[in-house]
């Protein structure tokens, strides 16, 4: 079952070479355990654009969604039996003692 591991931390959290190290070792245990599908840094929530349509018309608002814990910085796709499992890599994630990681199962699609 796949899962994505939603990253929200402060844009100011700067990622220092320590830190970046720490989440390369840990993509890296990741891709040996052999339960990592996808994973990606985003740019910084003043970047986002947030898209609505409503009764036909567009609206195009500067940012990210809100409310929002912290902005959403990158997401980690893994595939892993269950939930529990999930929230085991989660919770080995650097950025989890930096932010807050949103665990949600991905739904799949009847063949």
């Amino acid at each position: 079952m796949q899962f994505l591991l939603a990253i929200f931390a402060d844009d100011a959290v700067g990622v220092d070479p320590e830190f970046g190290l720490t989440c390369r070792a840990y993509e890296e245990a990741l891709r040996a355990a052999g339960v990592f599908v996808e994973g990606r840094r985003l740019q910084p929530a003043s970047s986002a654009a947030t898209l609505r349509v409503r009764d036909g018309r567009r609206s195009v608002d500067d940012g990210p969604v809100s409310p929002a814990p912290a902005p959403l910085r990158g997401y980690i796709v893994v595939e892993v039996p269950s939930l529990h499992d999930a929230l085991e890599w989660a919770a080995r994630c650097p950025a989890a003692s930096r932010g807050v990681i949103e665990v949600r199962p991905i739904l799949t699609r009847p063949q």
